[in-house]
């Protein structure tokens, strides 16, 4: 069913609902205007099961250009789980609508697969065929569930818990970089290969990040760390539950902060929290707001400004290391921590990128972690290819003490010389000794008397060896603590015409801190009564008066629906769906659109791959105070001429973040952290990061 109403033009029920609230902050022609694309709302399917409540996800499920594939070049489809009346503690149905026109697109043939309708499920490729596969699970039954991408269960893991115990939102990682994928899970964490790989107490929504930089990521599950082996590491101490989670970089160091809430209760205000974690766990702030008691899942992304480029501060250098006569320096700093160098038999150019190198073009590209590199091992000297003098091998040492060589000592011109040694010889010589000698003289007397004895000696002597000698030498740099490499001073001689044998002939090393500006960074999330942001430093920026009396963890996301760089905000509560200015909380546009709230979010996705993306919202009206809709709702922008630019064509689960999934829908196996590249969570507003 098509309509053209923008999205000011609200029911009248809704709109009487939410006059005394909204009135100051009433959207205008200006602001965000949608038309209603789609709308499912019944089924032939258990038509009685039509009402939603957990979160959508986003993901490709049919081949709808007809080219025998499944891939970017068709519609993004929407996964959603409905339920009958008031009865979604009870489960509900799975359903696979088109992203095209809503349509469903499983027969149920099956008979339908039930899952939990208060928890989103969650979607990747897990096994690598180039398809789908939807995770969920129930109170009702002992098995995790893994779908195909036609709704048919394709493999079952039995459960470490049950009842409510055994539900959650779903997330998805290869947590320890083999391959494989792990189940995030509300009992435990699970392989999709093997089932249970060690089990945890109840956690509503947990997520995983490589927290200290060693590769391996953890999993943080009800204010818990975990090793991905299960070993204990940390624990925030709260009075009640760590519902909800994300991750993002709030002080412009390398390392990820925690951003947790604790929604307590309506009648535990005090127990009721947002804080910020350290990756060690220790607390940076945190906030016990009793005026807003209760707190969802937040929303991270740059809500207060335009991202600004990280400030790097050289604060000292190196030695020379090579050689600079006659050869052209330039400055290389990393960009986003990572410098880009050619090698072979020895180093041959060096860059920020591999756009932009100082030296030759041969040899082979590799990258180096600059933040990373506790100590250089460098070699330099007379090439025994070339004859040509530079810098032969660099060997850098990383934090977790693994070695990253370029270049190659073994490249240094060798030559037969003599080396001088000392010996010890022994020698047939004399010293003057003493012996007691009698003698008669008027009597029997004794004296003393020197004499020259031949005795046995030893020397040192020196004498040449014919060795092999190399025109090299080898030179440690360590990183000073508190430091981190930030680049290089480079030379290189010019040779206009003989690109391919150009190399660096010297290097200077670069340290210091790179800071970032993140007074941009905003964190949100909604109480019983409202919706508040806060700045990275845990000050409140401001607040919204919010409905959401029946759970007081209702759900945030984020998208920059104007292209100005700055993420508006996206709630609903009992009876509307608002799109909140992300710098000021000022309503830029409202649907009505009824739930009974849990901790449902609205969604944004390009489902068409046209760069003009879609609102995704979820409703039910069971509830006899939110009565406006139920179903699903897809709305577009209404101005052909304001598309919805640079969202993201896949949302694959509750704890979205670009580093977690690939566009495929395959699950990273060395995901990036997220804090250091888009620094959003939650948000579908695609970036480039910042150099």
């Amino acid at each position: 069913m098509k309509q053209t109403k923008t999205l000011t033009a609200i029911s009248v029920l809704a709109l009487s609902h939410l006059m005394t609230q909204s009135t100051a902050f009433a959207s205008s022609s200006s602001d965000i205007q949608t038309k209603l694309k789609w709308s499912w709302s019944t089924s032939v399917f258990h038509p009685e099961s039509n009402q939603v409540m957990a979160a959508p996800i986003v993901v490709q499920l049919n081949d709808d250009n007809g080219d025998g594939k499944i891939d970017e070049k068709d519609v993004a489809d929407i996964i959603v789980v409905t339920f009958e009346g008031n009865k979604y503690a009870n489960g509900g149905y799975i359903r696979a609508l088109s992203g095209v026109d809503g349509s469903e697109l499983w027969s149920y043939s099956n008979g339908g697969v039930i899952a939990d309708a208060r928890y989103a499920p969650a979607a990747a490729d897990l096994d690598g065929d180039g398809l789908i596969e939807i995770v969920s699970t129930s109170a009702l039954t002992p098995y995790i569930n893994i779908l195909d991408h036609q709704g048919n269960i394709k493999k079952q893991l039995l459960k470490s818990a049950s009842g409510w115990r055994s539900v959650g939102d779903i997330a998805l990682a290869d947590i320890n970089g083999d391959g494989n994928i792990e189940i995030l899970a509300a009992d435990g964490v699970y392989s999709y290969e093997s089932g249970l790989l060690f089990s945890h107490d109840w956690a509503p929504s947990s997520i995983a990040f490589d927290s200290n930089g060693d590769g391996q990521r953890e999993v943080f599950a009800n204010g818990t760390l975990y090793q991905n082996n299960g070993a204990y590491l940390w624990q925030y101490q709260a009075n009640d539950t760590v519902w909800f989670s994300s991750v993002a970089n709030l002080d412009g160091d390398d390392k990820p902060e925690l951003v947790v809430s604790v929604p307590a209760s309506l009648s535990t205000p005090e127990n009721s929290e947002i804080a910020v974690l350290e990756h060690d766990g220790s607390v940076k702030w945190r906030v016990n707001n009793l005026s807003n008691p209760g707190g969802s899942v937040q929303a991270v992304s740059s809500f207060l400004g335009k991202p600004s480029s990280s400030a790097t501060t050289v604060d000292a250098q190196s030695a020379v290391y090579g050689y600079t006569d006659w050869a052209h320096q330039q400055r290389v700093l990393a960009e986003n921590h990572q410098l880009a160098i050619r090698s072979g038999a020895v180093v041959d150019a060096i860059g920020a990128n591999s756009q932009n190198m100082i030296g030759g073009s041969g040899g082979s590209l590799s990258t180096i972690d600059t933040s990373k590199v506790r100590a250089i091992d460098v070699t330099y000297g007379k090439n025994k290819y070339t004859w040509k003098y530079g810098v032969l091998e660099m060997s850098f040492t990383l934090d977790n003490g693994a070695k990253v060589t370029v270049g190659s000592k073994d490249s240094a011109f060798t030559y037969l010389g003599l080396e001088w040694k000392t010996k010890t010889v022994p020698y047939l010589g004399v010293e003057w000794r003493t012996k007691t000698v009698s003698y008669w003289f008027f009597g029997w007397h004794t004296k003393q008397v020197a004499y020259l004895a031949p005795v046995w000696k030893e020397k040192t002597i020196p004498y040449a060896v014919p060795v092999t000698l190399s025109k090299s030498t080898t030179v440690r740099y360590d990183i000073p603590q508190g430091s981190q490499l930030l680049g290089m001073n480079v030379w290189s001689k010019e040779k206009h015409l003989f690109k391919h044998k150009q190399q660096v002939n010297a290097v200077q090393f670069l340290v210091g801190k790179v800071t970032a500006d993140q007074s941009h960074m905003g964190i949100v999330y909604a109480g019983y009564y409202a919706v508040d942001m806060y700045d990275a430093q845990g000050n409140k920026v401001w607040s919204v008066a919010n409905d959401d009396l029946n759970s007081g963890k209702i759900g945030v996301s984020a998208y920059d629906f104007t292209g100005d760089g700055i993420d508006e905000v996206l709630v609903q509560d009992r009876l509307r769906m608002r799109i909140l200015d992300g710098k000021t909380g000022r309503v830029m546009g409202i649907i009505a659109n009824s739930s009974g709230t849990l901790w449902e979010y609205p969604v944004v996705a390009d489902l068409e791959g046209n760069n003009n993306a879609s609102l995704i919202m979820v409703a039910n009206d069971y509830d006899r105070e939110s009565q406006v809709n139920h179903g699903v709702f897809v709305y577009e922008s209404a101005n052909p001429s304001k598309p919805w630019r640079n969202a993201t064509r896949i949302w694959n689960q509750y704890a979205f973040n670009f580093s977690d999934i690939n566009a495929n829908g395959t699950i990273p196996t060395d995901a990036q952290p997220s804090w250091l590249t888009h620094n959003s969570f939650r948000s579908a507003t695609i970036r480039v990061p910042l150099k």
